[in-house]
């Protein structure tokens, strides 16, 4: 139990019903310092998470199903673990992150923990201080924070929606996926490459906000792509790639935080070329 909370059990969880819809809603400037009002789903996005894939997930994962029957499926990024939950097939579910706050949550998911319903902005603000492995630390700096950035201000828009509450039934809905999936907190390169492992990778994309674990070396993450492609399948989501790799499916989207700022990008997913005579 963590210390100054209640000891949550399983069945504290709130139970699934039928819900609308959420629209897709637009940050704006108001709030009330607390994440409290309106509790709407937010369709298919399980947490607040900067440059998650919940629009994608379910189209990457079509893309990538065909390959994984009866394998070992690996997502060594795995930010708002979008992608796991379409993934159909595969014998073991493995999921990785060097953030290891975020992992401590997904482990304390696992043994039972529920995520509180109402975070406030000192709440929120004091998260900052508290350590890796209190899983509150994830839970309130990436699913309350403006564009699910650790590193952001509170959340908040102009309907009061309570984004605390938000992202713990979105939580909620894919707890049998986590309970399947092997967490680990190490970098991408740790994880063993073997012919039965099937790769996602969804790294920090060149030239964007950059993410609370500091620099990402680019070059040295495709010179292992190159590598583990002669044995493992590995799929990468980018912008773009070396000339040495090939994009088998697109999507167009809008990347950014203000709306007015936000910029068209074309999100690709990419295999080394060598890799698809294995396709």
């Amino acid at each position: 139990m963590i210390a100054g909370r209640r000891d949550y059990s399983r069945a504290s969880w709130p139970v699934p019903g039928r819900r609308p819809r959420a629209l897709t809603r637009r940050l704006g400037s108001r709030g009330k310092g607390i994440h409290s009002g309106s509790d709407t789903w937010a369709e298919g996005k399980i947490m607040r998470y900067l440059g998650g894939k919940s629009r994608q997930a379910r189209r990457i994962a079509e893309v990538i199903n065909p390959y994984v029957k009866g394998k070992i499926f690996i997502e060594p990024f795995v930010g708002g673990f979008n992608i796991i939950p379409h993934i159909k097939g595969a014998r073991e579910h493995f999921a990785g992150d060097i953030h290891s706050a975020l992992i401590s949550m997904y482990n304390a998911l696992k043994r039972g923990w529920v995520p509180p319903s109402i975070v406030t902005e000192e709440e929120h603000k004091a998260a900052l201080s508290l350590p890796d492995t209190d899983p509150r630390k994830a839970f309130i700096r990436f699913g309350c924070s403006w564009g699910g950035n650790f590193t952001s201000g509170y959340a908040r828009d102009s309907q009061g929606t309570n984004f605390a509450a938000q992202t713990r039934r979105n939580l909620r809905k894919r707890l049998p996926a986590i309970k399947a999936t092997t967490f680990r907190c190490c970098p991408y390169a740790a994880w063993p490459i073997t012919e039965d492992a099937v790769f996602y990778c969804d790294p920090p994309y060149q030239r964007t906000t950059g993410y609370a674990t500091g620099d990402f070396d680019h070059d040295a993450f495709w010179a292992w792509v190159r590598d583990a492609s002669e044995t493992a399948l590995v799929f990468v989501s980018e912008i773009t790639a070396p000339d040495d790799f090939v994009s088998i499916w697109r999507y167009d989207t809008t990347r950014g935080l203000r709306s007015k700022k936000s910029r068209k990008f074309v999100d690709q997913l990419f295999v080394h070329r060598p890799m698809l005579e294995r396709l």
